[in-house]
């Protein structure tokens, strides 16, 4: 419907087309936003309320006379949302992370551990992990563990480091979708 984002801008500014606007805006940047909040492990809703906050503190600075958009209208909706994700983290909202590099000594195949301890996030995505098979979970722990995409590729033998990173988010790809299909 808009073909830039000067369009959306004034499209605001002049309050007719407001609406599909601030739509169009959402429908856009919602996949980077939950990718975000997959990266900081936020459930859906707290990437969808975020999303929603950063539209609307957007839309009250186009509003304002002194707005100009020095970056894509995607890119300074994602800041936006980061520094609120960043402040959730902050400020202990933020859910807890599971340490990858710990997952062999939290589940092992002949555990016994508790039913409850079964429903623990950290237990699913050591099941989860290991059903990737060993390239997939290792390419995982190494990337969270820091390792550059470059050393990634050598190790891992891919061709160059855009290949390590697109194999890294087929295996994330993987994980998340047995995160979905899973009962919480």
């Amino acid at each position: 419907m808009y073909t830039s984002d000067q369009e959306v801008i004034e499209a605001i500014r002049l309050g007719c087309q407001k609406d599909s606007a601030l739509k169009w805006v959402y429908h856009e940047c919602t996949p980077m936003v939950r990718q975000l909040g997959w990266n900081y492990s936020l459930s859906m809703e707290d990437c969808m309320d975020v999303l929603q906050e950063a539209i609307i503190t957007f839309w009250q600075k186009v509003i304002s006379t002194e707005f100009v958009l020095t970056a894509k209208i995607s890119t300074y909706i994602y800041q936006i949302c980061q520094n609120k994700f960043n402040s959730k983290n902050r400020d202990g909202k933020k859910a807890v992370l599971i340490d990858i590099n710990s997952i062999e000594d939290t589940f092992g195949e002949d555990s016994t551990n508790s039913e409850e301890s079964y429903t623990s996030n950290s237990v699913k995505l050591a099941i989860f992990l290991n059903e990737l098979g060993e390239r997939c979970r290792n390419l995982i722990k190494d990337y969270y563990a820091g390792t550059s995409m470059k050393v990634l590729a050598t190790k891992y033998d891919y061709s160059n480091p855009e290949s390590a990173t697109a194999q890294k988010h087929k295996c994330l790809k993987q994980l998340r979708k047995k995160f979905e299909n899973t009962p919480h």
